[in-house]
């Protein structure tokens, strides 16, 4: 039972992070604009091409990220603004 608010806590904390990231509020618009005129035929398709390369994209950083930070002596604390 303990675990259960550690675990809603990092859910949050994940999906807040993914949403921040993907900003799906200004990428919409964009999408839209890009698409304009074109069949749903065709936007359909290519909605789900976007969503799978940026899924895809995420799940690599994620698994791979590390070691690409440590393959070009990156660390977090030069991420840092201000402490």
């Amino acid at each position: 039972m303990g675990e259960s608010p550690v675990l809603l806590r990092f859910a949050l904390l994940a999906f807040s992070s993914v949403l921040i990231i993907v900003n799906p509020f200004s990428t919409a618009p964009l999408f839209a604009a890009l698409t304009e005129g074109a069949p749903p035929a065709k936007r359909h398709p290519t909605a789900w091409r976007a969503v799978v390369t940026a899924g895809v994209t995420l799940m690599v950083f994620a698994v791979l990220g590390d070691a690409l930070l440590r393959l070009f002596s990156i660390t977090i604390g030069a991420f840092r603004i201000a402490q």
